[in-house]
């Protein structure tokens, strides 16, 4: 049903019994430029004119049987709504308040609202007539008015900037001190009254003589120009040219806002040529082009195209420099896997209607393979024809190279994670075993701690192996105030594998663990003395030697049972260096040492 026909059917019913008069009350509620709606008093609307949907942006058919304050009313105006919905619905006929509503696009928009009851011939309230008016006119207006008030308070405070006053025809009224200082002006007082277009350069004084009757006629002009100062210093200025108006609209005089932006066209100059020099560089750095006539086949290529693709422009003598006579002299030398596609990209050039980019491999004069990245562009003419192309072609064979080495690494990395993943597997179900539910989490996590302080060693030495001097002190790291006091390390500087690093790391984590809770290091007046050494075995090999030593602990007690610890120690740090590993139980503290083969720790023999 559209608005005036929902405004007719509620008229005959409910406000004048029907006929020409309900109809004409209906089209004048339609036709008016207000917003009017009728809200039934389940806060319902019932009728919505066409100015409600022009206003608001819902359609009568959108409106119609929604609650008013869902549709149109803010959130934190609801409570305003009902009270005065609420006071229409008693003795008060009418309302009059300005307020927000909310557009259907969610944006807020003020308006007066006119509120009546509606009553039948009883005198009974059966709905509410509400009339909105748009003031945001008025807000635009009132704002602007603020705005010219602050900006001619900003006048007289000082601007950085040259600001002048001048009249409609363009003399000159005001300056402020700053500007006169910009301008290099001695005594402004010399010049009002002069011309403003008159002190700019002659070339320059249609775009001032165009802005002064812009803004006489009311509007703002923008503009950068060049101008000499008072005493000839050569400025460029950002320039602003605005009417100043009062309450009624009229132009009273003009002020123009001169900013000096001398280092910002420096600054773009610097621009242009660092752009020129980039362009240079790119030529130096293997950026080569070629542009193709592709009705004529004829071919223009840069100075330097035969020397980044390496090949004698001999082989293509005769062509004579024609690109479709070229074309299949050029894919010899492309190598075979990519020649269906750098084939396919040269017959369909004609017909290309968009940017391509391809890849691919040539052979050059020494047969060395080059890596080429060819991006072409096509121009088309006025009837949409290909008409030329232009190709650019970078050697990419570093590139290539070094995204193949990537690729390589991650399938190490991939290699090395999962055998990460195996030993922690193993550490959890070994700390399992001998570990009750509450002290699992703790020790798992400790010795994962463990793992991956010598990770961070491998990762910070690119997995070429760990100082065994590093992999003591991060082990260790939670003694770190007693290291070189307490707990003294002497040894040479030896590089261990990854393989090793993560055993041996281990095992000095369970060795710190154990001596903190029960040995030396629980103790105020005990040490451990950590060494490492290379020596020669009969066979004459050699073989690394780790010892740890406690002394002046608490009384050392053997284990009455082995646990996940004496694994560690033992048999999980032998089986990752092929070595053997000793603990010995002494009076004066706990003794333990590992011997392994050198060529293995150090990664020199599989």
């Amino acid at each position: 049903m559209s608005s005036i026909e929902n405004h007719i059917s509620l008229a005959k019913e409910k406000i004048v019994g029907g006929g020409p008069e309900a109809e004409r009350l209906a089209a004048i509620v339609s036709s008016s430029r207000d917003a009017i709606i009728t809200v039934g008093l389940d806060n319902k609307v019932q009728t919505w004119n066409n100015a409600a949907e022009r206003l608001f942006g819902y359609s009568p058919e959108e409106a119609v049987g929604v609650s008013v304050k869902e549709l149109i009313v803010p959130a934190l105006l609801e409570e305003e709504h009902l009270t005065r919905f609420k006071e229409l619905q008693g003795e008060t006929a009418h309302v009059l308040v300005e307020t927000m509503r909310r557009r259907k696009d969610g944006n807020l928009i003020p308006v007066e609202v006119s509120g009546s009851s509606i009553r039948d011939r009883n005198g009974k309230v059966w709905a509410v007539s509400a009339i909105y008016r748009d003031l945001s006119e008025r807000a635009r207006t009132q704002e602007l008015v603020l705005e010219n008030e602050a900006f001619r308070r900003s006048i007289i405070e000082v601007s950085p900037d040259c600001v002048k006053i001048i009249d409609k025809s363009g003399h000159l009224e005001f300056m402020n001190q700053n500007g006169c200082v910009l301008m290099e002006i001695d005594d402004f007082q010399k010049l009002k009254g002069t011309n403003w277009a008159a002190l700019w350069p002659h070339e320059e004084r249609v775009i001032i003589q165009n802005a002064v009757k812009n803004a006489a006629d009311g509007h703002t002009t923008r503009f950068e120009a060049f101008c000499l100062t008072a005493k000839g210093t050569p400025r460029w200025w950002d320039v602003v040219v605005s009417p100043i108006v009062n309450n009624r609209g009229e132009v009273l005089n003009i002020i123009t806002s001169s900013r000096d932006i001398s280092h910002k066209k420096s600054i773009e100059m610097e621009i242009r040529t660092s752009r020129r020099r980039l362009r240079q560089a790119s030529n130096a750095a293997g950026l080569t082009y070629v542009e193709i006539d592709l009705q004529t086949g004829k071919i223009f290529m840069a100075e330097n195209f035969w020397s980044i693709i390496r090949i004698k422009a001999s082989h293509f003598r005769s062509a004579n420099r024609n690109f479709y006579k070229g074309k299949d002299v050029f894919l010899n030398f492309v190598a075979a896997h990519d020649r269906e596609k750098v084939k396919s990209l040269f017959e369909n050039m004609k017909f290309a209607t968009s940017n391509k980019r391809v890849d691919f491999e040539i052979h050059t004069d020494a047969g060395d393979p080059l890596m080429l990245e060819c991006n072409l562009e096509i121009e088309s003419d006025s009837f949409m024809q290909a008409k030329r192309a232009f190709v650019t072609i970078l050697d990419i064979t570093k590139r290539k190279d070094a995204e193949n080495q990537i690729r390589m690494l991650m399938r190490e990395v991939n290699h090395r994670s999962k055998n990460l993943l195996s030993v922690v597997l193993a550490v959890g179900r070994q700390t399992a075993r001998k570990t009750t539910p509450g002290e699992f989490m703790d020790k798992l996590s400790e010795r994962i701690s463990s793992l991956s302080a010598s990770q961070d060693l491998l990762v910070k030495n690119d997995w070429r192996g760990v100082s065994i001097r590093d992999l003591v002190q991060a082990q260790l790291a939670h003694f770190r105030v007693i290291l070189g006091k307490r707990i003294t390390l002497e040894g040479p500087d030896i590089t261990i594998t990854a393989a090793a690093a993560q055993g041996i790391g281990m095992a000095l984590h369970e060795l710190s663990t154990n001596s903190g809770k029960y040995g030396s290091l629980s103790h105020a007046d005990g040490n451990v003395e950590i060494h490492w050494s290379l020596i020669n075995d009969e066979d004459g090999l050699q073989n690394l030697c780790i010892s740890w030593r406690e002394r002046g602990g608490p009384e050392v007690i053997p284990p009455s049972a082995t646990g996940f610890g004496h694994l560690v120690v033992g048999s999980m740090v032998e089986s990752a260096v092929l070595g053997k590993a000793h603990v010995r139980y002494l009076e004066e503290g706990l003794e333990w040492e590992l011997l392994a083969p050198y060529e293995i720790v150090r990664g020199t023999k599989g």
